[in-house]
């Protein structure tokens, strides 16, 4: 087998002298911080999944297990990397599945939403949509259902006995939307929902994420009745080229942060905020030349893009200047999205770094508060196709149904 063949929990030591890949920024001396990464010894490690299978989804739990679905469709949980457990049968990959507050939600064999809390397994007549994803609540949780005609809504499903129901919809919403909960004015917990809605297939024909559906508008939903909160924003010409949205804090709250394209022009950075009830852009970078596409990513509450990430793969900084995005490269060959995937960011963040793809997805870096992208000196036996982290390790699904971790606690 696959898995029996190959020596497991590989370990290799960041490379480091001499490792900085940003030809384009003027040289800086070493901060304590970046001092540190390098006495630091890193090691990347291949999860054991001989008793598992060739893995196609994975999350985290609030207790930093990893959850994995495989190609038989079996949910598989690994508290240990010699302790898988098995959870349940009949999974769909067709979502990635969604792990907090002590409940595992995913999509049935069938395509129907589907829940594990305190042990016991719920189902609906709710039909997820394929490459939505969801956001779990501590008393429901938010999905994308997909009608018989193809469009799309944004339910709040809780538990009713010992069924699963919609309780709220808001209808349209992009297929495969991908909804946060954001709190504009403080912390995000108690946050509401930022939704791309209002398909649009003929105002900007790109089909960066292998459709030719972008959303009209962004809305600012309730999170228990999901009316919305706010007039929503929407542009003349204009759609939002991307199926989600970040989160960028700042020193009173939170902004969303976009990528719009049309109007003759490419993929242009905004930033969101909600004013007087109405979500408005207050700072947007210089757009791209048309048909070329920018992949934004939040880290250390700094806001970052990959510029044209299937060409030139251009790593920017963005700094907001008044109502502007300036741009500071930092480096260029990194790429956070795979053309015709719906994996629109591959950056995956820790607390101390952000762990960044290079083109081709086999090879990554990490960067570091004082902007230093840092290779690690490995190649991975196939390309990334999904990443998730918490504040001790990031973890990688590769295409060849391998899941590779690094561990970042030290």
């Amino acid at each position: 087998m696959y898995y029996n063949a190959r020596q497991i929990l590989t370990t290799f030591a960041l490379a480091l002298l001499g490792a900085n890949l940003c030809a384009c920024a003027k040289p800086t001396e070493q901060t304590t911080q970046h001092q540190a990464v390098r006495e630091n010894f890193y090691e990347l490690t291949e999860l054991d999944l001989s008793k598992v299978g060739f893995a196609k989804q994975i999350a985290l739990t609030d207790n930093t297990d990893i959850l994995i679905i495989n190609d038989k469709g079996e949910l598989w949980q690994i508290p240990h990397p010699d302790r898988p457990a098995k959870l349940a049968e009949g999974m769909s990959d067709m979502v990635a599945p969604v792990a907090k507050f002590d409940k595992i939600a995913f999509a049935n064999k069938d395509g129907y939403f589907t829940l594990i809390q305190n042990g016991q397994i719920h189902r609906s007549t709710v039909r997820l949509s394929p490459h939505s994803a969801m956001l779990m609540l501590p008393f429901a949780t938010i999905a994308v259902e997909i009608h018989d005609d193809g469009t799309a809504s944004l339910v709040r499903l809780e538990v009713v006995g010992d069924e699963v129901r919609a309780v709220a919809r808001f209808h349209p919403v992009l297929p495969d939307a991908r909804p946060v909960q954001i709190n504009f004015t403080g912390d995000n917990t108690n946050g509401h929902i930022a939704i791309l809605s209002h398909p649009d297939s003929t105002t900007y024909q790109h089909g960066v994420l292998g459709d030719d559906i972008e959303a009209g508008q962004i809305q600012f939903l309730e999170r228990h009745s999901l009316t919305p909160l706010a007039k929503p924003l929407a542009v003349k010409g204009l759609v939002f080229e991307a199926n989600t949205v970040q989160i960028l804090p700042h020193q009173h709250g939170n902004h969303l942060v976009g990528t719009m394209s049309g109007n003759g022009q490419g993929a242009k950075v905004v930033v969101i905020d909600n004013i007087d009830n109405h979500l408005k852009i207050i700072a947007q970078s210089t757009p791209l030349p048309q048909h070329r596409w920018q992949s934004p990513f939040v880290f250390d509450d700094k806001l970052y893009a990959v510029q044209m990430p299937h060409l030139v793969g251009r790593l920017v900084k963005y700094t907001q200047m008044g109502d502007k995005l300036t741009e500071t490269a930092l480096g260029e060959g990194y790429s956070n999205h795979a053309i015709g995937r719906f994996e629109t960011n591959l950056v995956t963040s820790h607390q101390g770094f952000a762990i960044i793809p290079h083109k081709g997805y086999r090879n990554v870096s990490l960067l570091t508060f004082d902007n230093k992208p840092i290779p690690i000196d490995k190649t991975l036996p196939s390309p990334i196709v999904h990443t998730v982290s918490n504040d001790v390790f990031g973890c990688f699904l590769l295409a060849d149904g391998s899941v590779w971790k690094i561990d970042l606690s030290k």
